[in-house]
């Protein structure tokens, strides 16, 4: 949990054919990345920590519709940052693949 959201899946396509067992925060730089637009807090969030951690996304798509951003990354338009919680019926039908970001700024926190 990072403050209120909880932002703890980098999913993407099988279809592109990366699959990773975690990905480095800064690792996000060399993904075409499909984002909901600014101010979505997970958003903000997200680049507030590309920005401490001193890269750019590329952020290619803003989309605010997550089954929107769900079939552009399935059509293999790009990669995409969700709550492990927005996909688990892509998960348990093998249409995903689910990475989890290795940084501290994502690790889930207790109150």
């Amino acid at each position: 949990m990072c403050g209120r959201f909880s932002v703890n899946a980098w999913c993407w396509s099988d279809r592109l054919g990366r699959r990773r067992k975690s990905v480095r925060i800064m690792g996000l730089a060399d993904f075409p990345l499909i984002l909901p637009g600014l101010p979505h807090s997970n958003r903000r969030l997200i680049e507030q920590v590309a920005a401490q951690s001193g890269f750019h996304l590329n952020v290619i798509f803003d989309v605010d519709s997550v089954s929107l951003t769900k079939r552009m990354v399935a059509e293999g338009m790009g990669y995409s940052i969700l709550a492990r919680a927005a996909v688990p019926e892509d998960i348990a039908q093998g249409a995903w693949w689910v990475t989890r970001l290795n940084d501290r700024a994502f690790a889930p926190r207790s109150r």
